[in-house]
């Protein structure tokens, strides 16, 4: 029996390689859904949308269709204005943004235990490798997350309601959550039996 053609495509453009390799890892093959996750360059939050829609367009991304456009970025290196503008930029072309503070690997952290307390990158780096002892940031490590991604979402839903006003998140927080429910709705509507 032959494969269907992929349904529907996600695309991500995502800051830096641990990104990149964590949704690369969310393929699955019981779905029709195609993850592209295309290398990229800019790694300011608005460069990131800008690089997000230009993409949308070359790769014929139809959002009222199924597509989806996803942003991934830190928020640490990015000032408020910057920021502000890769929001609006973002809801305007219909990206969803999963944004981390202070940076992606918070979201990795949230897999192994709560954090509740503003930290730095290099704080957030030197606690996730408690937990992944060679880490580093060009690693795969689905098999060692994918187990604990149930966890991982109830913790990042815990500091997000305390964001829930704020185009933002704060210093801890992330948008992690609420991108991998609208990906896994999409993967679970175009599933194969």
């Amino acid at each position: 029996m032959a494969e269907r053609e992929p349904s529907n495509t996600i695309l991500v453009v995502a800051e830096g390689t641990t990104e990149r390799n964590y949704f690369a890892g969310l393929r699955t093959r019981k779905s029709t859904v195609q993850i592209v996750v295309p290398k990229s360059h800019p790694t300011d939050a608005l460069g990131l949308v800008k690089l997000c829609v230009g993409q949308m367009d070359a790769r014929g991304i139809d959002i009222d269709h199924g597509d989806m456009a996803i942003c991934v970025f830190d928020i640490e290196g990015n000032d408020v204005t910057n920021l502000s503008r890769a929001i609006k930029l973002a809801h305007r072309s219909g990206v969803l943004l999963a944004m981390t503070n202070p940076c992606f690997e918070l979201w990795l952290l949230m897999h192994f235990r709560d954090v509740m307390s503003a930290a730095p990158c290099a704080e957030v780096h030197r606690c996730l490798k408690e937990h992944i002892k060679k880490y580093h940031k060009t690693g795969i490590y689905r098999d060692v997350l994918d187990p604990l991604r149930r966890s991982a979402l109830t913790r990042a839903q815990v500091t997000w309601s305390e964001d829930i006003k704020r185009a933002i998140p704060s210093n801890p927080g992330t948008t992690m959550h609420l991108v991998l429910s609208e990906i896994d709705r999409l993967v679970q509507r175009n599933s194969r039996p």
